[in-house]
């Protein structure tokens, strides 16, 4: 298989991590790299669809709002509004 060198910019911070859990999961960062680099040629994979720290840290808040019980059905809040 013929193969060409891509090179770019990341923080050290970020390689290191990123090898450590390729690691970790019994592959290395070449061949992650290579497939996130195939779904993104497919279409697949689109990097605007991640979601931000804050997006994440909502959604986990409201999973635990939802496990807690603090959640109304959308008649409740229109009654509580007066719609």
């Amino acid at each position: 298989m013929e193969t060409t060198r891509v090179i770019f910019n990341t923080t050290p911070s970020i390689k290191k991590a990123a090898q450590k859990r390729a690691r970790e999961e019994g592959t290395d960062l070449t061949s992650t790299l290579n497939q996130a680099m195939l779904l993104y040629a497919e279409g697949v994979f689109d990097p605007d669809d991640f979601l931000s720290k804050e997006d994440v840290l909502a959604i986990r808040r409201a999973e635990a709002d939802v496990r807690a019980g603090r959640v109304c059905t959308q008649e409740e809040v229109f009654k509580k509004l007066g719609l």
